[in-house]
């Protein structure tokens, strides 16, 4: 019963596409999720694998690459703008504490001071 079972399961995978897209819609109005949403230039060759399986994968896709790279370059350079931005209001904001509290230093200091010429005009 159990090997029967297996010998259909087998035989319906080599009949038809294995699907592992995560967006499973057939409509062009897809309401998946952007995380499972299958990209635009892809579609045409998911719709015809899970129909009459026509189309093959072919060699590296150049400009497709190369657009890639470039919007992975632009996602990298923005991200290290924001770290650099970031690292810098750090930066500023320690040296802005350390300004005020030198200032604060100098105010109790001079404060001490006035306190004391107080103290000692008493004597």
């Amino acid at each position: 019963m159990y090997c029967k079972k297996l010998q259909n399961f087998e035989q319906k995978c080599r009949e038809r596409l294995f699907d592992i897209a995560a967006c499973k819609c057939t409509s062009e109005n897809c309401k998946c999720p952007k995380a499972r949403k299958v990209a635009r230039e892809e579609k045409e060759f998911l719709h015809d694998q899970r129909t009459n399986r026509v189309m093959i994968i072919g060699g590296l896709d150049k400009t497709a690459s190369m657009k890639l790279n470039k919007w992975l370059e632009r996602k990298l350079n923005t991200v290290n703008k924001h770290l650099r931005y970031r690292k810098h209001l750090d930066l500023s904001n320690k040296q802005t504490l350390a300004d005020s509290s030198d200032q604060i230093s100098t105010m109790e200091s001079e404060a001490d001071l006035v306190g004391l010429e107080s103290h000692m005009k008493k004597l």
